[in-house]
């Protein structure tokens, strides 16, 4: 066989396989017209992905497949959203009961159980004496005593004189 021969039996064969091609489109053209969408919500996802791939991507009922399969999605969203929400609600309601109504809620017997120790119990506590010099009276007269009788002096001489 010559390579003209060939060609044109890749032709009839291209041509033969285009017209069963638009054979087929035909009938499922005529097949959508009696064709009850409602069904497609009844399939189950193993025969709607069979039913699907029977028709080319550029098909009506193709898309009407890939339609289903995208409410599908969108209905299962919705319910992942709806019980997202709802455990949300129920913890920030488990939260706020919590926090509104803690579980160790002093009452009044425990109070007074804490209170009545300390005032039953007369403990001396430790008083310090009085210093006089903090007192600011003190303090302002003994500052001006000072300044009147000592000479100025300073304080580092002073001490390394004390020091020799």
């Amino acid at each position: 066989m010559d390579y003209s021969t060939i060609r044109m039996m890749e032709n009839l064969a291209r041509g033969q396989a285009e017209h069963d091609r638009q054979k087929r489109r035909q009938q499922h053209a005529e097949d959508l017209k009696t064709f009850d969408s409602s069904e497609l919500v009844k399939m189950s996802s193993v025969r709607l992905a069979e039913w699907q791939s029977d028709y080319e991507q550029d098909e009506a009922q193709w898309v009407l497949a890939d339609q289903e399969w995208k409410r599908r999605s969108g209905v299962s969203t919705r319910r992942i959203a709806l019980a997202a929400i709802v455990v949300s609600t129920l913890s920030l309601l488990v939260a706020s009961l919590g926090y509104f109504y803690p579980k160790n809620i002093p009452t009044a017997k425990a109070i007074e159980s804490f209170v009545q120790p300390a005032t039953k119990s007369k403990l001396s506590t430790q008083q310090l004496p009085e210093n006089p010099v903090l007192t600011s009276r003190n303090l302002y007269e003994s500052n001006s005593l000072n300044q009147q009788s000592l000479p100025q002096t300073n304080h580092v001489q002073s001490q390394a004189a004390t020091a020799r």
